[in-house]
């Protein structure tokens, strides 16, 4: 009998904010602002699988992905669409990365993303894949 095993990549993105990567932030600005932006998230989460001692083995697919946004005492949480959204630059980078072998529906099965008072300033990524053992 197979049974479900349950693996995790967790990465800390300190003081990275998905509120500069949302849609409606992100409306109208030139290209080059937002390939700035996409090479900044490479070069954060290249650091943040790093510290984490990735061993550079994908993560099995299908995968879900939960994001935690730390706000400040001021901000407010993002609507949910829009921090969905904010978080294709990680995605991308993930995949860049080699963490994830894809980003479409195939690989990403599932999105989420939190927003949660207190914690610091930065985002948690936490990769999830159930696969079988045997």
């Amino acid at each position: 009998m197979t049974r479900a095993v349950t693996t995790t990549l967790h990465l800390w993105l300190r003081d990275w904010d998905i509120r500069s990567d949302s849609p409606n932030r992100t409306r109208g600005k030139h290209w080059a602002s937002r390939a700035r932006r996409a090479r900044a998230a490479k070069v954060h989460v290249m650091a943040a699988l790093a510290s984490a001692h990735w061993d550079r083995e994908p993560v099995r697919s299908p995968v879900a992905v939960i994001v935690t946004r730390y706000l400040g005492p001021r901000e407010r949480a993002l609507d949910p669409d829009n921090a969905v959204s904010a978080c294709k630059p990680l995605l991308d980078a993930l995949v860049h990365h080699g963490v994830i072998a894809g980003d479409t529906p195939a690989h990403i099965q599932d999105i989420s993303v939190r927003s949660v008072r207190g914690g610091g300033t930065g985002v948690d990524i936490d990769v999830t894949t159930a696969g079988p053992s045997g």
